[in-house]
């Protein structure tokens, strides 16, 4: 063979090398491909299985004064459910509004962060020796009460808002998101918010003094989709509560219940309580109760909805659906109003899209 044969086999030889070296590779590349997605697969299928473990999975959140998170540990439908706390108290008789309760199911996926945050109970200030009494509202939007002693020699008493508790994808109190309530529909005459998911009001704080009586003014109780009455009226969807003996006193506000002026020379009377908006103030000279916090499932992700409150008003509309109840426990009960500090339950109920 000449040179030139040489040289045409060579080449031959090479290129044939690198069409097997390129079919090796392709081959090797198609295995690894096949690793990896049944490694995939595998994965999948085993987290799959670790959700489907999960479904019934509840988890709570107490009272704890501060803002709390859920990370979601699977893709798929949770249940949220939340109490309001109650108003401040006398005592077991003479005692604030009761928290209202709230529920609804969402989807999230795996590893979505979401804030809760549980309203406080309110308490109770109290006027004697020439002093005057104060008490801070609960936690997340209670209001606060300010009653003042009087020549009289008549200890009085005044109960601060309890707090409302809620869960949003925002992290803050619920005073500080009203930049994210959403559009208002004048035809549902609800905020539709997708960043604020459920809230549960708080009871106004009972309104009263000690002298030769008690006087049994209660807190008004939560909403529901509009707070009750008393002498500081109840918040709705769209406005807060305010003071019955003048609209321009004790206002609520959004998140926020309405409080006892600290100028104001004679104040007996009990604060609002916290709510998507808040309940109003007595905030006058009245030993009477502060309006109930309103409370809001209007987000439209948000199904299987309603809301649940002592003695109040009704509704059957979807995103305002309110039942009225005579259930009242301290123990986090569905459908029940709460007494004590609020709290707040997630429960996992598996990916129901796949279904």
């Amino acid at each position: 063979m000449n040179k030139k044969g040489f040289a045409v086999s060579g080449i031959l030889y090479t290129i044939l090398l690198i069409f097997l070296a390129i079919i090796y590779m392709l081959l090797m590349n198609f295995k690894n491909k096949k690793n990896l997605l049944d490694q995939l697969k595998s994965e999948v299928l085993f987290n799959s299985k670790l959700c489907e473990e999960k479904v019934g999975q509840t988890f709570t959140f107490d009272y704890t004064g501060d803002v709390q998170e859920f990370i979601a540990p699977c893709n798929g439908y949770y249940k949220l459910e939340v109490w309001g706390a109650e108003g401040g108290s006398y005592n077991s008789t003479y005692h604030g509004g009761y928290g209202g309760y709230s529920t609804g199911n969402i989807v999230l996926n795996k590893n979505e962060k979401i804030s809760i945050v549980v309203g406080g109970e309110g308490q109770l200030a109290t006027s004697a020796n020439g002093t005057v009494g104060t008490a801070k509202g609960g936690y997340n939007g209670g209001g606060s009460s300010r009653v003042l002693y009087r020549s009289d020699g008549i200890t009085r008493y005044g109960g601060s808002g309890g707090g409302a508790t809620h869960i949003a994808k925002e992290i803050g109190l619920l005073s500080e998101l009203e930049q994210f309530k959403g559009n208002y529909s004048s035809t549902k005459e609800v905020y539709e918010s997708d960043k604020i998911l459920i809230v549960a009001a708080g009871g106004g704080g009972w309104g009263g003094y000690n002298g030769d009586t008690i006087y049994s003014y209660l807190g008004a109780n939560a909403g529901g989709y509009k707070g009750n009455s008393s002498g500081g009226t109840g918040a709705t969807q769209s406005s807060p509560g305010y003071s019955w003996y003048s609209s321009s006193k004790g206002l609520g506000s959004f998140g926020q219940g309405g409080s006892n002026s600290t100028t104001a020379s004679s104040v007996l009377g009990g604060a609002g309580g916290g709510g998507f908006y808040g309940g109003g103030s007595v905030d006058d000279l009245a030993s009477e109760g502060g309006g109930g916090g309103s409370g809001y499932i209007a987000n439209p992700n948000l199904t299987n909805k309603s809301m649940y409150c002592y003695n109040c008003t009704t509704s059957n509309d979807v995103a305002t659906k309110t039942e009225s109840t005579t259930c009242t426990n301290a123990t986090a009960i569905a459908n029940c109003s709460k007494e004590g500090n609020g709290y707040a339950k997630i429960t996992y109920l598996g990916d129901l899209r796949r279904r």
